[in-house]
C-alpha cells in the first residue's frame, strides 16, 4: 500500500467537505421552500381577522382569546367586543378571500350566492 502525501489527503479532505457543505445547503433550501411555508399558514389560523360594525375599525385576534371571549358569553357565535372603540358585541369575524387573500365581512345572514368577496367579487359557493 502506498502511502500518500500530506497534500494529497489535504484535497480530499477539501472535497469531502465541500460536497457535505454543498449537500446541507441544498437540503435547508428544500426545507425552507416546502416546509417553512407549512408554518406561516399555521400561523395564519392562530389569529382571526374581525372588523367593527360601530366605527368600521378592522383588527386581529388570538383564536384563543375570540374562543374565550365567546365560551364566556355562552354562545360560540356572538359578536366579538372591539378593542378600538370599545363597544360590546360588535366586531365580526371575516372572512379570507380564496382567490385574492383579502378579508371581508360577509352580509349577516347571507344565503347561499350571496357571500361574494368586497373586493374581487369571487364567490366560493358558485364552485
Amino acid at each position: 500500500m502506498a502511502c500518500r502525501r500530506p497534500a494529497e489527503i489535504d484535497r480530499r479532505v477539501t472535497a469531502i467537505l465541500a460536497g457535505v457543505g454543498a449537500a446541507a445547503a441544498v437540503g435547508l433550501m428544500v426545507y425552507m421552500a416546502f416546509f417553512s411555508s407549512g408554518r406561516a399558514a399555521a400561523d395564519e389560523y392562530q389569529a382571526m381577522h374581525a372588523q367593527c360594525k360601530a366605527c368600521g375599525g378592522q383588527f386581529t385576534i388570538a383564536a384563543e382569546a375570540a374562543a374565550a371571549e365567546r365560551a364566556a358569553a355562552g354562545d360560540p357565535r356572538k359578536d366579538l367586543n372591539c378593542p378600538l372603540c370599545g363597544k360590546k358585541n360588535a366586531a365580526s369575524t371575516m372572512t379570507r378571500c380564496d382567490r385574492c387573500g383579502k378579508y371581508y365581512l360577509p352580509p349577516e345572514n347571507a344565503a347561499a350566492g350571496q357571500r361574494k368577496c368586497s373586493h374581487c367579487g369571487f364567490d366560493p359557493d358558485a364552485r
